[in-house]
């Protein structure tokens, strides 16, 4: 075991004393009395290049396992300069020493991209109830938002129920621990603590209690007031398996990524969901001496998994079914356009991507998330997630990609314009319509259209021909030749840099993720996994083909959907 995971984390902290998270918080990692340092300006400029020291001392502070990350990820991992070393010198500049929701020596990691499911919702707990199925001592979930009416819903449930009875079978006498984490908003006892237990009586409204005799349920809500939503979605099987996600438990008609991860990436996020959690357990986790280990779990060549994964979403993915009701944003029921293809060839439409085994390969990872804040403003960007993005537009050198449901934070913008100007190709894949009634709310940085339009006016301002660098999208679902503002949109999270480094999550290119959110995220050095995510997004959308916008047009945006229509017949 290296230096840096012998030093005490808050997992490892409950899971010698069997305390409450928040004690391991306070003992380990206590609030300070210090003044944040303020973003400036320069965050956003090109840096110099980084030495080698500089680099090497990026390089010792994370255990990566004794790979060697790229220069380009250890200096993207920067949180006010450029090296990872100021990623930790964030970290102990916040007066939140957790202010990345994840102990320190976790931050650097290592991990092992399995599979990723690009697809709606249903497909994606599908996936979930494959793996839940094979879970032995625990399953830890956490979800932004939980419609305990949805069909999405419905399905989880059923996961758990035949969780129980095959686990009845195998071992009649075990029980299953089941931790739930969400965020409903306010607790119904009207409570203003950020986390509070969800009633034993309520729980099984929500959860098959009756049917699954062997399981210990245990929810808590999370909402820091009044901004500070729990914007995190992620899966844990029996600290073996993550499956990060973009997706919340609801019938919203999103297209979403699901990324399965493995190895020490595991605990890193095991550690954040303790951390979450931080009040005390009425029953202790069982994986909590047990940490993830560099091992695979599940020979996928042998494919047992995976068939029943086909077998289960086939019916969904490959024959489309009489269009299916979901519910719009805002909050309508709606269908999917008859104008969908109802028959898409397989190779045409692939929800479930089983990485090669050259990406399956560990590679150097770092977890970039982001604390909650629940006061107003626009001020709080001294965090992981946020430096990561920041350094990210910095030191890109040929081309950024990022798909995000909506763009509109400044600094975002700003590090948009700058690396343009750089002459850095930069695309965008966003969603027309997506939530703007909410994004055009004051100060939440108005919609899709709005933000375009000023990345274009401002690139073009400057006379350089850098407006011609910036590369605009709007999403098209697979089967579809346009954009639809009512129907369907792409709760995709994604970013990907100089086609070698990728940052994934739950964290959008918006004003809630940059400034309030709980988010959590993570970068990973693998330009094998890069190529096969952005091949998924093209086979999986028909965005690239049919959704190329001309922000220089003084039209409307169904007005250049008519015209894109008329220049593809």
């Amino acid at each position: 075991m290296s230096a840096i995971l012998q030093q005490p984390t808050v997992s490892s902290f409950v899971a010698q004393h069997a305390v409450p998270p928040r004690e391991a918080m306070q003992q380990l990692f206590p609030q300070r009395d210090v003044k944040i340092p303020k973003a400036t300006d320069r965050d956003m400029m090109a840096a110099p290049p980084k030495t080698p020291e500089e680099l090497e001392a990026a390089y010792r502070a994370g255990d990566f396992g004794g790979r060697r990350p790229s220069d380009l990820f250890l200096t993207t991992l920067n949180v006010m300069d450029q090296i990872f070393s100021d990623v930790l010198r964030t970290i102990d500049e916040d007066k939140n020493p957790l202010v990345g929701l994840v102990s320190r020596p976790l931050l650097g990691t290592t991990g092992s991209v399995r599979a990723s499911v690009v697809a709606p919702t249903r497909d994606i707990v599908h996936y979930y109830m494959a793996h839940m199925m094979e879970a032995k001592d625990e399953i830890v979930f956490s979800s932004g938002f939980w419609d305990n009416k949805s069909c999405n819903a419905q399905i989880f449930r059923m996961a758990l129920v035949a969780t129980s009875r095959k686990l009845a079978q195998e071992r009649p006498d075990h029980r299953l621990s089941v931790k739930i984490l969400w965020s409903n908003g306010y607790p119904a006892n009207g409570s203003l603590h950020t986390q509070s237990h969800v009633t034993t009586e309520k729980i099984p409204t929500m959860l098959p209690v009756e049917d699954t005799p062997n399981m210990d349920y245990e929810i808590v809500n999370y909402h820091k007031p009044v901004l500070g939503v729990l914007h995190i979605k992620y899966l844990i099987i029996d600290r073996e398996k993550l499956f990060l996600s973009s997706n919340n438990i609801h019938d919203k008609a999103n297209m979403e990524l699901s990324v399965h991860m493995e190895g020490g990436v595991v605990n890193s996020f095991y550690d954040t969901f303790l951390i979450n959690w931080k009040i005390e357990m009425q029953t202790p986790f069982p994986r909590m001496n047990t940490p993830s280990t560099t091992d695979f779990t599940h020979d996928y060549s042998q494919k047992p998994i995976l068939g029943r994964i086909a077998e289960d979403s086939t019916p969904i993915n490959l024959k489309l079914p009489v269009p299916m009701p979901y519910t719009n944003w805002k909050g309508e029921e709606v269908r999917e356009p008859e104008a969908r293809n109802p028959y898409i060839h397989p190779e045409e439409y692939l929800p479930l991507f089983v990485h090669s085994r050259l990406a399956q390969q560990p590679v150097p990872m770092v977890v970039v998330n982001r604390a909650p804040e629940g006061r107003p403003g626009h001020l709080h960007t001294h965090n992981p997630q946020d430096a990561a993005w920041k350094s990210a537009y910095r030191n890109a050198k040929r081309s950024i990609f990022v798909q995000t449901p909506d763009f509109n934070a400044k600094p975002a913008m700003k590090g948009v314009i700058q690396a343009c100007r750089r002459g850095v190709q930069v695309t965008l894949w966003i969603c027309w319509g997506y939530n703007a009634m909410k994004e055009n709310i004051p100060f939440q940085g108005g919609d899709n259209v709005k933000a375009m339009r000023k990345l274009y006016r401002q690139l073009t301002e400057f006379g350089d021909g850098s407006e011609k660098n910036l590369h605009l999208y709007w999403h098209v679902s697979k089967g579809m030749r346009e954009p639809h503002e009512e129907t369907e949109h792409c709760h995709i999270k994604f970013m990907s840099v100089d086609d070698e480094i990728a940052i994934v999550g739950s964290g959008n290119m918006d004003v809630q993720s940059w400034f309030h959110s709980a988010e959590v995220n993570v970068m990973v050095d693998s330009p094998q996994c890069v190529a096969e995510w952005l091949h998924a997004f093209r086979t999986n959308q028909d965005t690239e083909v049919f959704g190329k916008i001309d922000p220089s047009l003084d039209v409307s945006p169904d007005q250049q959907i008519i015209n894109m229509l008329k220049l593809k017949k």
